[in-house]
C-alpha cells in the first residue's frame, strides 16, 4: 500500500514478496520497486518501504498421485511398470517419480494398486507439497507364470516298476523356491523299445498353494527302452544211492526283481537227467528247461545227480514160466492171477514178471506164498 501524495504519473508500481518462498504462517512480506515519472528520476520523491507484520502465510501446493489398474504375468513380486499419474501444479523438479505396486504378489483378478514415492526437490523436504495417493479400482490383474516340465526319453534294465531314474526338465522361469522336483514314469514296466515317459509332481513353494503357476507336462517321445533283466534257473544238486528212484528235483531262481517269482515268469519248468534207476554210482546232469519271460533274459545252469554205490537187492526180471501154476495157486481155474503178498522176514527178494502179468514173490533160500501158495522145497498144497 502507497501512502502519501503522488503529483506524477506512477511509473512501476510497488510489488512485494514473502522472505522465503517455502510453506509457513509467519513470513514477513518486503515491498519494493514503485517508479514515479517525475521527470527527475524519481528522485523528487522519498520513498519508503515498511515490511509487513509476520503472518504472512503460505500453504502446500496439492497434488494428487492416482494409481492405475495393470495386468502382468506372475513375478515374484507386488511391482507394477504402470506409472501412477500426478495431477496438479508442480512447482520444482521431481527428484523420483511416484510408482506402484499390487497388493499382493498372487493371481488374482481384483487386486487393489497403491501409489507411492513421490519426492519432489523443494528445497523444503517436500513440505511445500501436500500429496494424496489414491489406490486404483480393484481390477489389477496377476495371471499365472507358465512352466512346462518334459518328460525325457530313458533306457535301463527291467526293475519290475515303471519308475526312471531321469530327470525330467522344467521351461519357464521360476520365482520361488521349488519344494518337490518333478519326477518322471514309464508307461509300463516291461521289456520294450517304444515306451512313453510321463512327467508329474513339480511343487513349488509360491505361497499360495501352487496356483501362481501354470504348469504344462508334456510326455516323452516313444522311444522309452526297458532291456530284459538276467535270471538264471539253477537246478539244485542232488544224491541217491543206487537202485533207487530220483528224488525231486528242485531249482533255485536269481535275479528276480521287484515283488516278482517264480509265478512271473511263463512256460513249464522242466527238470530231466539221463539217470534212472538202474544207472551206476556217478555223477549225472539235472538240467532245467521249459521256462520263458519277456522281462527276463533266462539262463538255465545245470545241477549234478551223485548216484552214490550201495549194496541193494537185484533189479527185477521177467520170466515166462510158472504161469499155470500161479493161476492154479493163487486163483481158482481159468480166472486171472493176481498179486503176491511177500511175508516178513525175508532175507531178499526178486520180482518174478510171469508172460500173463501175474507176480511172483521169490524169496531166498526158500520160495514161500502164503494162503496155500507154492512152498518150495518144504511139501505143500498147490503144484511145487
Amino acid at each position: 500500500v502507497v501512502t502519501g501524495t503522488l503529483f506524477d504519473a506512477v511509473g512501476s508500481a510497488a510489488t512485494q514478496s514473502y522472505d522465503t518462498k517455502n510453506v509457513g504462517t509467519t513470513h514477513v512480506l518486503s515491498a519494493s520497486g514503485l517508479v514515479v515519472n517525475d521527470g527527475n528520476a524519481g528522485a523528487n520523491y522519498a520513498i519508503s518501504y515498511v515490511p509487513s507484520a509476520a503472518t504472512g502465510t503460505i500453504t502446500a501446493a496439492p497434488l494428487t498421485v492416482t494409481a492405475q489398474t495393470d495386468s502382468r504375468g506372475y513375478n515374484g513380486t507386488t511391482s507394477s511398470s504402470v506409472a501412477p499419474v500426478v495431477t496438479g501444479t508442480l512447482f520444482d523438479a521431481v527428484g523420483s517419480a511416484a510408482t506402484q505396486s499390487y497388493d499382493t504378489k498372487n493371481v488374482g483378478t481384483t487386486h487393489v494398486l497403491s501409489a507411492s514415492g513421490l519426492v519432489v526437490n523443494d528445497g523444503n523436504a517436500g513440505a511445500n507439497y501436500a500429496i494424496s495417493y489414491v489406490p486404483s479400482a480393484a481390477t489389477g490383474t496377476i495371471t499365472a507364470a507358465p512352466l512346462t516340465v518334459t518328460a525325457q526319453t530313458d533306457s535301463r534294465g527291467y526293475n519290475g516298476t515303471t519308475s526312471s531314474s531321469v530327470a525330467p526338465v522344467v521351461t519357464g522361469t521360476l520365482f520361488d523356491a521349488v519344494g518337490s522336483a518333478a519326477t518322471q514314469s514309464y508307461d509300463t514296466k516291461n521289456v520294450g523299445t517304444t515306451h512313453v515317459l510321463s512327467a508329474s509332481g513339480l511343487v513349488v513353494n509360491d505361497g499360495n498353494a501352487g496356483a501362481n503357476y501354470a504348469i504344462s507336462y508334456v510326455p516323452s517321445a516313444a522311444t522309452g527302452t526297458i532291456t530284459a533283466a538276467p535270471l538264471t534257473v539253477n537246478a539244485d544238486n542232488k544224491i541217491r544211492p543206487e537202485l533207487t528212484p530220483n528224488p525231486p528235483f528242485t531249482v533255485t531262481y536269481s535275479g528276480f526283481q521287484g515283488g516278482d517269482s517264480s509265478a512271473s515268469v511263463g512256460g513249464a519248468l522242466v527238470l530231466a537227467t539221463p539217470a534212472t534207476i538202474v544207472s551206476p554210482a556217478g555223477a549225472y546232469p539235472i538240467t532245467p528247461s521249459g521256462l520263458t519271460s519277456g522281462n527276463y533274459a533266462i539262463a538255465f545252469v545245470d545241477g549234478v545227480l551223485t548216484v552214490t554205490a550201495g549194496t541193494l537187492a537185484p533189479p527185477p526180471v521177467s520170466i515166462s514160466a510158472a504161469t499155470g501154476a500161479i493161476a492154479s495157486t493163487l486163483n481158482p481155474p481159468g480166472t486171472a492171477p493176481t498179486g503176491i503178498t511177500v511175508p516178513s522176514g525175508a532175507e531178499s527178494i526178486v520180482m518174478l514178471i510171469p508172460a500173463d502179468g501175474a507176480t511172483v514173490q521169490q524169496i531166498s533160500p526158500t520160495i514161500s506164498i502164503i494162503d496155500c501158495g507154492i512152498r518150495s522145497p518144504v511139501a505143500g498144497c498147490g503144484p511145487r
